[in-house]
């Protein structure tokens, strides 16, 4: 498919980034189809699949838009997708932020730069760049329900760095085709990622080197706090035996015959204070032993003065030997002894008690410790650098080193770091340094951390190799055998080491925090010279947009445009030479568009007058009614011309005064109220063109106080007044006033006197109609009079009829005017009834009329149910239909009887003609006249002259 058969270029680099949407997603979803192969079906990896299927469906929906040149839309679905699966990726997955952070906006700011116009891209880029920030956020934030999924961190970079890159080399293939703005701001951008990814490549490198040292020194720190508080706890009873064999009770006691010493005052001393000795510490102390120059045991408070080790000789032991042949005070290493307890290892402390005068050996002081003292001093400070941290004291033996105290292990208590062979074994419990049947943990067979522990007077910082495990048992945060970062330190006051542990985890979570908040600063120090390089491009090419814009617009003809001169740099002096330019080409062109101009203006403003006047006039020709007529005229003038007042005055019927009839303002209202009225040729403007009926203006109102000087109208101006002339004959004066000085011409009131005209005629044919509506009415009226005397003589002269149709038969009955009837006659409606009668018949009872006359009613009786209102309306429309046939047959009736009265008078007259003689004449008059009109009897007589009948009171005459 090639670009010729897409809508445009954009759409088909929609096309092609729907392509390549569309093959990443089915990147991440095979990988996370393999996670649930290989057994991850935890939620979050069902949450980022959905997601993922989503942002493949939408890949595939932008390539079909594309296609069919709707790209825009699915450009948006491409990236409303990719939006949700980088949230959902980051909520449910652990280490996944900066990879997705790196992509989304490489991703977004390619595909808006390349397919959507520039409105949308600033807004969307910016956007993304906040999805960036809160992918980021989520890698430092401590969420519980993230899944690590070892491995797939790596993997998820490594498709983000691909499609990083696949979409930066998209950026710059398609870069000379994007717009000035877009170059400058992926310049920017690009500079600044730049910038802030070498800075923050070296922040790491020294960050690293910050957190390594700080760390260390840390670990370095708690290890000396360590060793200072053994050596304190050391020091300090290794002075209160010294104490102890400085006392010269002691020496005098040793200095006595063996035979006489239990003899002696001083024996019981000897025994209370080596029993007071041994009471400062009950819990770890077993027991003193005092031992002669042989190592022959002299006492031993452990069996209270009775001896466990009574006539046993310790001369070959180191805690003899050492005080003896050095003079100071000794600590042992941990053994074990068959007495007291052959299961607990001790520590003997030792010292020398020599003769004060001449500085003579006389025995040793030994106070025997429990090993397991020290197991409670170096616990205290485990967790002191993270979650299992922890403090350990080795004590070397031989060519090898014991564990004389675990902070997490106490069963490795006198444990071996290295291997040893089985008959050296035998040969360390021999000689009490082991107790292979009591010991739970013989040896760790650690060979590397042996030689680490044996090499730290040169190099004090070491890792716990793998296997090394100081946890029992593997818990989630720290699995057995995972490996420990450590410091070892010498004791000063004995041959004994003191190591630190801090698992590894925990030694680089801190260097791990520090790189996601540089992380996470770097993002946000991007997202800010994107958002100023956003307005840095828009201060740069904004300027240039515009002139572009008015070098369009100039293009269009419309010389006024001009360009915005924001400064003295290069575009403001361009923008200046193109300012002057078109004002050269607007000055050569200004008197003839000025010229247009007018006379436009002009033909606008008559033909919105005319058009405004023709709708005047149309409404008002179509109002009949002088009371709403001449308040809509006024209230649509005022609104389509823009007038502050308009007034319409018609004269008096003696045409004396001007009326106000109609006003649309409030001191129009007024004046209304109170009948305002100016006298015709002396009172006004009004006053003067209702008697010249000419059309007058003022221009100035408050100067030419002459014409107009109204208080209920004080804002007035200007003022026309336009003769309301219909014929010959003056109707009144339209008034129209302004608040604008001079604000009418003499073409204003040509328009005015042709609305003026359509007014005037409008009221006239409203007067006209008034009068005709009411002779109408009056000849109304007297029909309406007429045809009810008609009918009330038509009921009188005959009986009242009455019929009844009961099935099929139509019978005559008796008239029976009850209340129901009288009262339908009344009120003029249907009554109906809503309960039966005596025969379980519901009655309705319908008035008969006819031109306003009752001539009865009709009575129809349903039975089952009550009368419905449809039937009811049904019977109504038809007993009207009665009333007007009814009326019809009495016209047609009159009008029989008008004829045959016509032919009779026809026949008399013809019969008359027929005779000269009077008599004759008489007697055929009043023949005809009886049988024309069937009467039983007619007498014609012959009245006398006025002056006979007043002489003949009786007023003779002669019947014919």
């Amino acid at each position: 498919m090639t670009r010729l058969e897409f809508s445009s270029p954009k759409a088909y680099t929609a096309h092609r980034i729907g392509q390549i949407s569309t093959f990443f997603s089915l990147l991440l979803l095979g990988s996370y189809a393999w996670l649930l192969i290989n057994g991850h079906t935890e939620w979050q990896i069902w949450g980022a699949l959905v997601a993922t299927i989503l942002s493949l469906i939408a890949s595939l929906s932008c390539i079909q838009f594309s296609l069919r040149g709707r790209h825009e839309i699915g450009i948006h679905i491409l990236l409303a997708s990719i939006y949700l699966a980088a949230i959902t990726g980051s909520l449910l997955l652990e280490n996944l932020g900066i990879a997705i952070a790196m992509a989304i906006v490489t991703i977004a700011l390619a595909t808006t730069t390349a397919t959507l116009p520039q409105r949308q891209t600033t807004p969307i880029f910016i956007f993304s760049l906040v999805i960036a920030l809160f992918t980021t956020a989520m890698d430092i934030a401590k969420i519980p329900w993230r899944l690590p999924i070892p491995g797939f961190q790596t993997y998820a970079s490594a498709v983000s760095i691909v499609a990083t890159i696949i979409f930066g080399l998209f950026l710059l293939r398609q870069f000379s085709q994007y717009s000035l703005t877009n170059k400058l701001l992926l310049g920017f951008i690009g500079l600044a990622v730049i910038t802030s990814v070498a800075q923050s490549t070296l922040m790491l490198r020294n960050l690293r080197q910050v957190v390594t040292s700080g760390t260390q020194q840390a670990l370095l720190g708690v290890a000396q706090q360590v060793s200072a508080d053994i050596e304190l706890y050391l020091g300090g009873n290794l002075a209160i035996v010294q104490a102890a064999a400085d006392v010269p009770l002691l020496a005098q006691y040793l200095q006595m015959p063996k035979g006489d010493r239990p003899l002696t005052p001083l024996d019981s001393e000897v025994n209370q204070f080596l029993r007071n000795l041994r009471a400062t510490d009950l819990q770890n102390i077993s027991g003193y032993m005092l031992l002669d120059a042989d190592g022959r045991v002299v006492k031993d408070t452990t069996g209270y003065m009775y001896p466990y080790s009574a006539n046993t000789i310790f001369d070959q032991r180191d805690f003899f030997t050492q005080p003896r042949d050095t003079g100071v005070t000794y600590i042992s290493r941990p053994q074990f002894s068959i007495k007291p307890n052959p299961a607990t290892p001790y520590l003997y402390l030792s010292a020398p008690i020599v003769n004060q005068r001449n500085g003579e050996f006389l025995g040793v002081i030994v106070a025997r410790y429990r090993a397991d003292a020290l197991q409670a001093r170096i616990e205290a400070f485990n967790d002191r650098l993270g979650v299992h941290s922890f403090a350990a004291l080795y004590v070397p033996l031989e060519d090898n080193y014991i564990h004389l105290a675990h902070g997490t292990r106490p069963e490795l208590a006198l444990a071996l770091l290295g291997p040893e062979a089985p008959t050296h074994l035998v040969s360390l419990q021999n000689r009490g340094y082991l107790s292979l049947q009591y010991m739970q943990v013989m040896s760790v067979e650690s060979p590397n951390l042996l030689t680490a522990i044996a090499n730290a007077d040169t190099a004090s910082f070491f890792t716990a190799p793998e296997g090394y495990a100081p946890l029992p048992v593997e818990s989630e945060n720290n699995p057995a055998g995972e490996n420990y970062r450590a410091v070892v330190l010498p004791l000063g006051s004995v041959n004994w080491k003191v190591a630190y542990y801090q698992l590894e985890t925990s030694f680089s979570s801190t260097l791990i925090s520090q790189i996601r908040d540089n992380q996470f600063v770097g993002l946000i120090t991007i997202v800010l010279a994107t958002i100023g390089a956003i307005l840095f491009t828009q201060v740069i090419s904004r300027p240039i947009n515009r002139l572009a814009q008015v070098a369009q617009t100039l293009s269009t003809g419309d010389l006024t445009a001009r360009a915005e001169i924001s400064g003295e740099d290069e575009i403001g002096q361009l923008a200046e030479t193109f300012n002057q330019m078109a004002e050269q080409l607007n000055t050569t062109l200004s008197s003839m568009e000025r010229q247009i101009a007018e006379r436009t203006a002009a033909f606008k403003r008559r033909s919105a007058q005319i058009q405004a006047a023709a709708e005047v006039g149309h409404i008002a020709n179509q109002i009949r009614d002088l009371d709403r007529l001449l308040p809509q005229v006024a209230e649509l003038i005022s609104k389509r011309f823009g007038f502050y007042h308009v007034g319409i005055f018609l004269l008096d019927a003696r045409g004396e005064y001007a009326v106000l009839q109609a006003s649309n303002s409030l001191g129009g209202q007024r004046m209304l109220a109170r009948g305002h009225k100016l006298k015709v040729g002396q009172v006004g403007i009004v006053g003067y063109v209702t008697a010249q009926r000419q059309p007058r203006i003022a221009l100035d109102v408050g100067e030419d106080a002459v014409f107009f000087n109204n208080p209920d109208l004080p804002n007035t101006r200007s003022e026309m007044a336009i003769p309301l002339i219909t014929g010959e004959e003056v109707l009144g004066t339209l008034d129209v006033q302004s608040t604008q000085p001079n604000a009418f011409s003499q073409e204003d009131v040509e328009v005015m006197q042709l609305l003026a005209d359509q007014i005037a005629i409008a009221i006239s044919n409203a007067q006209l109609f008034a009068r005709n509506e009411k002779a109408l009415e009056d000849i109304r009226r007297a029909y309406g009079e007429v045809t009810q005397r008609a009918w009330l003589n038509l009921l009188t002269s005959r009986r009242t009829l009455a019929y009844a149709q009961i099935q099929d038969k139509t019978l005559p009955v008796q008239p029976l005017w009850d209340e129901v009837s009288q009262q339908a006659l009344q009120e003029k409606r249907p009554l109906a009834s809503n309960a039966p009668d005596e025969n379980g018949r519901f009655r309705l009872t319908l008035p008969v009329y006819s031109s306003g006359v009752p001539l009865g009613t009709i009575t129809a009786f349903k039975e089952g149910t009550s009368w419905l209102e449809t039937e009811i309306e049904l019977l109504d429309n038809i007993v009207q239909e009665l009333g007007i046939t009814l009326e019809s047959s009495r016209l047609f009736e009159e009008s029989q009887r008008r004829a045959q009265l016509e032919r009779a008078s026809a026949q008399v007259v013809t019969r008359l003609r027929e005779t000269l003689d009077v008599q004759a004449m008489l007697r055929t008059a009043a023949e005809e006249i009886r049988r024309a009109l069937e009467l039983p009897e007619v007498k014609v007589r012959l009245t006398p002259h006025a002056e006979e009948i007043s002489g003949n009171e009786n007023g003779d005459s002669q019947d014919v």
